[in-house]
């Protein structure tokens, strides 16, 4: 939930933090 809500609010500073965090979230979306 968080990575979504990092996501939303700031895409470039999430893909610094947790690269990983978007991958997961693309997946849960599915």
């Amino acid at each position: 939930m968080l990575a979504i809500v990092a996501l939303g609010n700031q895409p470039t500073m999430n893909i610094s933090i947790n690269p990983i965090a978007i991958s997961h979230h693309s997946g849960l979306e599915t």
